[in-house]
């Protein structure tokens, strides 16, 4: 078969012109050498630029999570060189290192006089019939010579391993890189490969440095003032890095860097008005949140029932509480109804002796305080479910006021002459109670 790809048989077309057969046999040579290296060069190159992408996205992903525009790009830059060294070693390996032409032209680059007489050897023998424009005694002639030179060229310096040594170092290089990867941490290697391989899939970065989970990838602070955000380190993080920075990443930048301390990373933040997105970088771990602005929560409505004693008879009364004094009868019994601008979390209210909570998760609340024996003041906190409160708690003041005795007031223009018999006289009065009367009577005696 070997002959068959290098001898120059009668074929159509085809010069009848033999080549001899110990050129022949050095080109049997020559070509299987031509496939072993290029093909082994060129399989060596595919790898090492496949492993070139792999290693640049593991750097980059570990400096900065990478997007999915990076990974298709850097996965794609790698991709495309290893189909182009796939392409070549097809080329060669099947086209041409069969070509005599091609061969002897490598043989030329090497060696000049004699590659050059090899070269135009092979042109002859490839001529179509009929076109010779030498003599046959010519062309054996300078077979002959060239028989004689054949065993000057040197297989090995015609295609060296020199150009198979740096692919191959390359390759061994980079391989020996991922398999330390894999023995020093499998777990992040095996992420990294993943996400190098499977760029569209939403596959999260796993970090040497670890942040306790956080629940969402937002944060609220107060409006308009200073505010600190704190960062926990999870206990299972490989790395802890001394410092984290904070940066902010829009319009009026800040950039904040915080000192690790007790597992915790403490980030003072400026008074923002705006809403804005920060930057989180401690060691490897990276992470973009959102950070809205809210103020503080606020009372809209405070309102106390007050359900006055039973023998006032009098029905109950609403009375506005928010930071006013009101003032009611001892025993009354008070209930403290209450509207927020937002939904709370938490209210509590307590006086010097008790405090009383509640959870409603709305932004009403209602209280039943105890019944009023005697003055007093109650302090009044809300936290809202951002865990924000007012800067001073509201501050409920309950006076007693002292039923005092009702007045009863005689009309000064009241006849007080003595009565006649028969006679009708109307007598005047005015009767006044701090809280209502509840009936009104009049006890007089007839003297003769």
């Amino acid at each position: 078969m070997e002959n068959d790809n290098y001898n120059a048989d009668k074929r159509s077309g085809k010069s009848d012109l033999k080549l001899n057969d110990s050129i022949t046999k050095f080109f049997q040579v020559l070509s299987k050498s031509a496939r072993t290296k290029t093909s082994l060069r060129f399989l060596l190159l595919s790898f090492t630029f496949l492993g070139i992408s792999l290693l640049v996205f593991a750097i980059s992903d570990r400096i900065n999570t990478t997007t999915v525009f990076w990974r298709v790009l850097i996965l794609s830059t790698g991709v495309v060189s290893a189909l182009w060294a796939v392409f070549k070693l097809i080329t060669y390996f099947f086209f041409h290192t069969r070509k005599l032409t091609w061969l002897a032209k490598c043989v030329r680059k090497v060696y000049r006089a004699k590659g050059e007489r090899l070269l135009g050897i092979i042109e002859i023998t490839e001529e179509k019939t009929g076109n010779h424009s030498f003599s046959t005694q010519i062309f054996e002639a300078a077979q002959h010579k060239m028989t004689q030179e054949i065993n000057l060229l040197k297989i090995n310096e015609i295609f060296s391993w020199k150009k198979v040594r740096v692919p191959c170092a390359s390759a061994c290089g980079i391989l020996l890189i991922i398999v330390m990867a894999f023995i020093t941490d499998s777990e992040i290697s095996e992420n990294t490969f993943k996400r190098w391989s499977f760029p569209f899939a939403s596959i999260e970065k796993k970090t040497l440095t670890q942040i306790r989970e956080l629940k969402e990838n937002s944060f609220t602070v107060l409006k308009d003032e200073a505010n600190t955000i704190r960062f926990s380190l999870s206990s299972s993080s490989r790395i802890k890095p001394n410092y984290a920075e904070l940066i902010k990443s829009k319009d009026s930048k800040f950039r904040i860097i915080s000192k690790l301390n007790g597992g915790i990373y403490e980030f003072n933040i400026p008074p923002q008005r705006e809403n804005f997105s920060a930057h989180l970088i401690v060691g490897d771990y990276q992470k973009q949140f959102s950070v809205k602005t809210v103020t503080r929560p606020r009372m809209e409505s405070l309102t106390s029932i007050v359900k006055f004693p039973k023998y006032l008879l009098r029905n109950s009364e609403n009375m506005d509480s928010l930071n006013n004094q009101i003032e009611v009868p001892k025993n009354s019994e008070i209930t403290l109804i209450g509207k927020a601008n937002r939904e709370i979390f938490q209210v509590q209210i307590s006086d010097f002796q008790s405090s009383f909570d509640e959870n409603p998760y709305s932004t009403d609340f209602k209280f039943n305080l105890p019944t009023l024996k005697h003055d007093n003041k109650y302090s009044l906190h809300i936290v809202d479910h951002f865990g924000f409160s007012p800067r001073e708690p509201i501050i409920i003041s309950h006076k007693i006021q002292n039923d005092l005795p009702p007045s009863v007031n005689l009309n000064p223009l009241t006849d007080t002459s003595p009565v006649l018999l028969f006679e009708t006289r109307k007598i005047s009065f005015l009767n006044e109670d701090d809280f209502g009367l509840k009936e009104c009577s009049l006890k007089f005696s007839i003297f003769k």
